[in-house]
């Protein structure tokens, strides 16, 4: 063999053993490569689980401490309800009787009810109690609200077992809202047919209309609010779209926080309560905000076709 030929042969082992060399090299990079995306998939779940983990842990504690404040602030409330029912119907009959008196002291001496009734400021007197009354009981109702809410925690399971088609109960939510609406919002509803939900149609429409009430907080002025219903893979995704303030994003972490709240008159509890309500139906909820722009909430359902 010339020594062209044994030098043009080991050029050859040289190439094939650079070829192998480089295929070994590639396998391992992607080998290495996969259990590096393995690695981090398992590292994303389990920070998911430990998190998802401390919020049954906090949703158990303030679940404990709810249905004590409910029991304790419930009982109070109650008979103070029952103290202004009654002492209305005695207003209205303590005024009743003023006035018939007044009448018989006209008879006797004309003029001396109206005299009476100025010295002693009687009309102020009648209309300003009535007027009390109505406040302390809308502030009791308020409280009976409240105490609901609460209740919502302390109770570990409410989804029962009916099937029930979402978007009755977001336009069902929207007609009830209606009637209760403070501020000049206009809700656009985008609906699609989406298959059925499982659990109890009524706390999801608590859960829906408290996102709504706190979109309809944030418009300083009329606005829009768009609602949507749609099927995304094997989920049921609701979104609840404003174009109000937004949220600063140092905010962002605390608005699902029990009694945080920026806007008054307000308790806090309305996200709160409506993140419970959807994780009890094996949900998920999501915000996101632009300040000065508007904020979007969507709430992630499975459905019954899963």
């Amino acid at each position: 063999m010339s020594s062209l030929e044994s030098y043009q042969r080991e050029l050859e082992i040289q190439r094939r053993a650079r070829r192998l060399a480089e295929t070994q090299l590639e396998d391992k990079s992607r080998e290495l490569y996969q259990k590096n995306q393995a690695l981090e998939t398992a590292l994303s779940q389990l920070k998911e689980q430990q998190e998802l983990l401390i919020a049954k842990e906090k949703q158990a504690s303030i679940g404990q401490l709810s249905a004590g404040l409910a029991h304790e602030i419930n009982n109070p409330n109650a008979f103070v309800q029952s103290n202004l029912e009654s002492l209305h119907k005695y207003v209205v009959q303590l005024t009743d009787a003023i006035h018939v008196l007044l009448e018989k002291m006209d008879k006797l001496d004309a003029g001396s009810a109206a005299r009476f009734s100025s010295d002693f400021d009687l009309n102020f007197l009648v209309q300003d109690a009535s007027d009390l009354i109505q406040e302390s009981v809308q502030g009791t109702q308020r409280i009976q609200r409240i105490v609901q809410g609460l209740r919502y925690f302390s109770q570990t399971d409410h989804k029962g077992d009916k099937h029930f088609d979402i978007n009755i109960c977001i336009i069902s939510t929207i007609e009830l809202l209606s009637h209760e609406q403070e501020t000049q919002v206009e809700i656009i509803k985008q609906l699609s047919v989406v298959p059925d939900c499982a659990g109890n149609p009524t706390l999801m429409s608590l859960a829906i209309g408290n996102i709504l009430k706190n979109a309809s907080q944030s418009h300083p002025r009329s606005g829009h609010i768009t609602i949507s219903s749609q099927l995304v893979g094997q989920e049921i995704q609701i979104r609840v779209t404003d174009d109000g303030d937004g949220i600063q994003p140092q905010d962002m972490a605390k608005i699902f926080e029990p009694f945080y709240t920026t806007k008054q008159p307000s308790h806090g509890l309305g996200l709160t309560i409506s993140r419970a309500i959807v994780r009890q139906h094996d949900g998920h909820i999501d915000c996101s905000s632009h300040p000065g722009e508007g904020t979007e909430i969507c709430i992630r359902l499975p459905s019954t076709t899963n």
